[in-house]
């Protein structure tokens, strides 16, 4: 008897070391099977993100170039807005040096003469118009 419950007791043993090593077999493929999927869900992050990247850099990328043309824009209109001020502030000045120089010789002509003589001098080109103005006095 007391070697069929040694028996017994062993076959326990064997049932209890065979159903550890299933649990633990078990437990360490579940463990690998959930490395995998942290690795895997990882992995899909990884190129989540990469794919967010690339967008901000390429929405960062477009929006530079619609800043570089609206800059060349604007700067166009600036230097042709510098222009027409220019241009008008020397018509200006020069109108008012000729009616300046002009204002000597008013007694010598009637008012529309006057005008008449210092709109031609006023649309002539800028050098010329200095030129016209200083033989004129």
């Amino acid at each position: 008897m007391e070697q069929e419950a040694r028996l017994a007791r062993l076959e326990q043993l064997e049932r209890t070391k065979a159903e550890t090593a299933a649990i633990i077999a078990a437990a360490a493929a579940a463990q690998k099977a959930a490395e995998e999927r942290a690795l895997l869900e990882a992995a899909a992050a990884a190129e989540e993100q990469s794919k967010e990247d690339e967008r901000n850099a390429e929405r960062e990328r477009r929006r530079k170039e619609r800043k570089e043309r609206e800059r060349g824009e604007k700067k166009r209109h600036h230097d042709r807005d510098g222009e027409d001020n220019r241009e008008k502030r020397l018509l200006k000045l020069v109108g008012a040096v000729v009616v300046k120089t002009m204002s000597k010789y008013r007694t010598r002509m009637d008012v529309d003469t006057f005008k008449k003589h210092a709109k031609e001098v006023r649309g002539l080109p800028t050098s010329s118009g200095l030129f016209s103005l200083t033989t004129l006095g």
